[in-house]
């Protein structure tokens, strides 16, 4: 290895310890962790060298434990570096949209991520982003983990106001992936993640056509048996009194008259914020329902 070469891993790594610190003083309660690789050894006494592989080491407080094992080829990607990516391109690249909310969410004792970043100026009366008389606020974010169970992706799409909590609107924009490995550049995917931002106020228009889009009974019961929910749960989301309304998707069927693809979507996404609880998997399912959704709807528009 050259001077050349150590020289700038030095930098590369002072840099990281910038940016972790910076981030670490902004975000003050989460608990972030420290994470790095490690030599793998084996034998009894552990004498021998594994090559190529290491062990990706957590510590949480007094906590330390090995999550992962993975191969020269993995790239560990700080949480703080995601998000100090994220934060630099919402600030300094989508000021049209006003200023930006940042939320840090770690699960799995600080294994996995999801950084995000929301626009409330959107909502507000001059820039709002109406479907009816629903308000949708804009969110762009990027899941991120130490434990190979996640892999690197971005994220976005609206959120759907219509509680003093909000709720999650179940139209995902874009959703891209990326392996942990040596050709993953945070640059890449901000780029990336950029690009499908400035789709978004071009999205709302077709968002506004679902609100039209009326679905009769057997639709919505093909719909809902192509989501990952059980007839249990299927049974919930149809005697789920809407907020605003206090109508169910039931009572609407049974009256014989069709309902709007935004009235369904809202419904779900309703269940979605309030009856699943685990934060992480609410996630992943908002982005099953969203791909589901969408294909139906799409077709139903034809």
């Amino acid at each position: 290895m050259t001077q050349e070469q150590i020289t700038k891993i030095l930098e590369d790594a002072a840099r990281v310890q910038d940016i972790k610190s910076s981030i670490r003083g902004q975000f003050p309660n989460v608990q972030w962790p420290e994470a790095y690789l490690d030599a793998l050894w084996v034998g009894n006494g552990a004498e021998t060298l594994v090559e190529s592989h290491s062990g990706v080491v957590i510590v949480q407080g007094d906590t330390k434990r090995v999550c992962n094992f993975v191969t020269d080829q993995y790239k560990l990607v700080p949480h703080e570096v995601v998000m100090h990516y994220l934060m630099e391109e919402c600030t300094k690249n989508w000021t049209q949209w006003g200023a930006p909310v940042f939320e840090a969410n770690l699960y799995d004792d600080g294994a996995k991520a999801y950084l995000a970043a929301r626009f409330p100026e959107m909502t507000m009366d001059k820039k709002a982003m109406r479907i009816g008389k629903d308000v949708v606020e804009p969110w762009v974010g990027f899941k991120n983990s130490y434990d190979s169970q996640l892999i690197f992706s971005g994220t976005g799409g609206g959120k759907v106001l219509r509680c003093s909590n909000g709720m999650m609107g179940t139209k995902t924009l874009m959703h891209f992936r990326k392996k942990h490995r040596k050709d993953l550049f945070m640059e890449d995917m901000v780029a990336r993640l950029s690009t499908a931002m400035s789709t978004i106020e071009q999205e709302h228009e077709m968002w506004k056509t679902w609100a039209k889009i009326q679905i009769e009974k057997a639709q919505a019961e093909e719909i809902l048996e192509a989501l990952p929910i059980s007839e249990k749960q299927t049974e919930k989301i149809l005697a789920l009194p809407e907020t605003g309304t206090g109508l169910t998707l039931e009572s609407l069927f049974n009256s014989g008259k069709p309902v709007s693809a935004w009235t369904m979507n809202s419904v779900l996404t309703q269940w979605l914020t309030h009856e699943v609880k685990d934060s992480s998997g609410r996630r992943e399912r908002e982005e099953e329902f969203a791909f589901v959704l969408a294909r139906n709807f799409e077709h139903l528009k034809k």
